[in-house]
């Protein structure tokens, strides 16, 4: 397949329009809508939450800080923000 194939074929093309209707013949649009709005919202909410919370375990992201005097969070605080 040339560059020009790829460019100018349909998103997706063939190799995502048969698990799309083998999807929609065997779930309900209502699965669908649930898991589909439960996955935008892990990737869109959860996922960049948890890599913010995660890069203040790094020591190196600490001299990014804002406020550099203010105390670092402990295990404790972070892990109840969490919940």
């Amino acid at each position: 397949m040339g560059i020009t194939e790829l460019l100018f074929s349909p998103i997706g093309g063939d190799t995502l329009a048969r698990p799309w209707a083998s999807l929609l013949s065997s779930h309900s649009p209502d699965t669908i809508d649930i898991v589909g709005t439960f996955l935008v919202q892990l990737v869109a909410f959860w996922v960049p939450s948890l890599i913010y919370l995660l890069l203040d375990r790094f020591p190196h992201f600490r001299t990014y800080k804002i406020q550099s005097n203010a105390p670092y969070p402990t295990n404790a605080v972070l892990w109840s923000g969490a919940k």
